[in-house]
């Protein structure tokens, strides 16, 4: 009996030391959207966008269904001041994600440039963050408020 458990035991603990670090735990879209929301980081209101106006806006490609349990906020006004966690299925698509957003950061910052010089700033301090199957974007008035209102891994 020893021999089976000690064997039992053995297996066991070789199956553990082959399992994946699955690395630092998703943003929680409310919890998150919501503590950033309150920071106080950002100089006008954010409304929440519908998915399809969302993925046409950051270049987000898929349906809503890719997606589940995303939440976007965008300006109200003329900035580029914005709050998204996007969900996603698996690696692949949190790197096109992570992808999609540094790149409409830096159409962003073309658009902009030339009249409204103040949003260059805000958008070279943007945050793109990955995390599990999720990646956080941040981009405000008050980037160092934002940053520390970011839940902590």
């Amino acid at each position: 009996m020893k021999k089976v458990l000690c064997g039992v035991a053995c297996c066991l603990l070789l199956l553990t030391g082959c399992a994946k670090d699955s690395g630092p735990a998703p943003f929680d879209p409310s919890e998150t959207t919501q503590a950033l929301l309150n920071s106080g980081a950002f100089s006008e209101t954010l409304e929440e966008l519908d998915y399809e106006i969302a993925a046409m806006l950051f270049g987000l490609s898929g349906d809503a269904g890719q997606y589940e349990g995303t939440m976007l906020y965008y300006s109200t006004g003329a900035t580029s001041e914005a709050v998204a966690v996007v969900c996603t299925q698996d690696a692949d698509q949190t790197a096109a994600v992570e992808t999609a957003l540094n790149t409409w950061i830096e159409s962003q910052i073309e658009a902009v440039q030339n009249y409204q010089p103040a949003e260059v700033e805000k958008l070279e301090h943007a945050i793109v963050e990955a995390r599990g199957s999720t990646v956080l974007l941040a981009v405000a008035a008050d980037w160092e408020a934002a940053q520390s209102a970011i839940p902590a891994e």
